[in-house]
């Protein structure tokens, strides 16, 4: 898509003093445990430094001091709607910080004095309907003993919470998240925000001090992130399918276009018609809105159970809202009660609601909550902390080359099921040990949604080809990234691995063709 943008980039305020706090310890909230591992794909992550973050290892102040705050370790931040802005957030161990940052210095004033950022925050990290996690975990924990009460709450469990997303970006994300992986999933997603939606801002990327960092003129490419918008629904064109399989989306291009054909003909076409009529969702009837999410072809069981818990106000008090698919699954088996016959069986509808069933007498009505903290805590540092395609745009051929290799070894080593050096087809066609991040409904289906063996041939071919098509194409800055000397370590750290990536891929496409 062309871009009328030539915007010089913008840099954030310094930090603490040009940020504002929201007084959150961080078993109330920690970013890094709730933003990337599988609810929201678009937030981008910065390491600024090389230190665990601060907010798992300090302990928490009891009052918000005046003083300089201690340096956080990480930033995330992305492009959001109503108005148009990047929001940026760090953590340290007595709150969380935030700025925003407008198009224009007198929208970034304004915001700052209505504090329409804030009260976003509080929306989307539900922290008015749900200021105390410690009675929700003191419950789970009450409860379900043997399960709950043996994760680790100082880990990943820490402060996680379910986020009330945009309906229109949860419902295409989860679309995208079938038989996928959630690093691949956020490439995704920032690839379609990238082709349909006009740059918003340019950052240079932050320092550990958020000074204005240091960069040379031919370096600033490399030092910068440039933020897109999520495209509303009458941004995109009907005939949706081929661009989206150009981007690398596969099959699910075609469910993505048939649901915006289906929600254009329920809700309308104009601009905001199809955003008015999802929200009306969030005061309908439990059973209404699944039965008007399971009509959108690509959408199931697991996918509608998702949105309606992190877009549609679906939470508290349905119990049937436990998302089940084989991770769950596998986390539900380790409980000693579980059901013998449930074990290892393929997802089916009895399956899932047996599954379900289970999760809801040792969870209660807010399992779908307690789902999520199980969630987060059973993936692995590979998968939440990797950074994705690509690192940094570099200019030398010899960079460039050391970064493709490094990304094609990822894609095999650390993006898929299975360990390193499995061929990429083999990950893609058997992601039931879900030990990545994947995020499964159901079994690798066919271009037409058959089962078919030709099909299924078809559709794995067409995945294999499409992960070689990211690794080619080492798109900028996007994704969960991080600063440009963290990049150079990792590619010092991943040389051994030189070659390994392309090998792989080359025996994945084979493996997938002879299937």
């Amino acid at each position: 898509m062309g871009s009328k943008f030539n915007t010089l980039p913008l840099s954030r305020p310094p930090f603490p003093s040009g940020w504002s706090a929201i007084p959150l310890t961080p078993s109330n909230l920690t970013l890094a445990n709730t933003l990337p591992v599988g609810q929201s794909f678009l937030w981008h992550r910065h390491v600024l430094s090389s230190s665990t973050s601060s907010s798992s290892t300090t302990p928490p102040s009891p009052l918000l001091s005046a003083s300089p705050a201690p340096e956080p370790a990480e930033e995330f931040s992305r492009a959001v709607h109503d108005p148009p802005r990047v929001i940026c957030l760090r953590q340290t161990p007595h709150a969380v910080w935030f700025t925003a940052i407008h198009p224009t210095p007198e929208a970034t004033e304004r915001d700052r004095i209505k504090g329409t950022t804030k009260a976003w925050l509080g929306d989307y990290f539900h922290l008015s309907k749900h200021p105390e996690l410690d009675e929700m975990y003191d419950e789970w924990r009450d409860r379900d003993p043997q399960l709950f009460g043996r994760v680790d709450l100082e880990g990943r469990a820490r402060g996680v919470r379910v986020l009330r997303q945009d309906p229109w970006e949860c419902l295409v994300a989860f679309i995208t998240s079938t038989n996928n992986h959630i690093p691949r999933i956020a490439s995704l997603m920032h690839k379609l925000s990238q082709h349909f939606s006009e740059p918003l801002l340019t950052l240079y990327d932050p320092s550990p001090s958020s000074s204005l960092p240091e960069v040379k003129p031919d370096e600033i490419e490399a030092s910068t992130t440039t933020y897109h918008l999520f495209p509303p629904p009458h941004a995109l064109p009907a005939k949706l399918e081929t661009t989206l399989r150009e981007l690398g989306f596969g099959y699910r291009a075609g469910f993505i276009e048939s649901s915006l054909a289906t929600l254009r003909a329920e809700f309308g076409a104009e601009p905001g018609d199809i955003e008015k009529g999802l929200e009306t969702l969030r005061t309908t009837e439990v059973d209404v809105v699944r039965d008007q999410l399971l009509a959108l072809k690509g959408v199931g069981r697991k996918v509608a159970d998702c949105v309606m818990l992190m877009c549609l106000d679906q939470a508290s008090g349905i119990p049937s809202l436990i998302p089940v698919d084989t991770h769950v699954a596998a986390i539900a088996s380790r409980h000693p009660s579980f059901p013998s016959r449930l074990r290892n069986k393929p997802m089916s509808k009895q399956v899932y609601d047996e599954v379900q069933s289970f999760l809801l007498d040792r969870w209660g009505p807010m399992g779908g909550w307690c789902q999520a903290v199980m969630f987060a805590a059973d993936l692995p540092s590979a998968t939440v902390n990797r950074t994705p395609r690509a690192l940094v745009k570099t200019k030398t051929e010899s960079k460039v080359t050391k970064v493709k290799v490094e990304l094609e070894t990822e894609i095999v080593g650390m993006g898929m099921t299975g360990s390193p050096g499995t061929p990429a087809s083999t990950a893609l066609m058997t992601p039931r040990e879900d030990k990545e991040g994947w995020i499964e409904e159901s079994p690798l289906k066919g271009r037409g949604g058959g089962n078919s063996k030709g099909k299924r041939k078809a559709a794995r071919i067409e995945e294999v080809l499409c992960v070689k098509q990211e690794v080619d194409e080492l798109p900028a800055a996007f994704g969960f990234k991080r600063t440009r000397s963290a990049a150079r370590i990792e590619l010092k750290r991943g040389a051994s691995g030189v070659g390994a990536g392309a090998v792989a891929i080359a025996d994945g496409v084979k493996e997938a063709e002879a299937a």
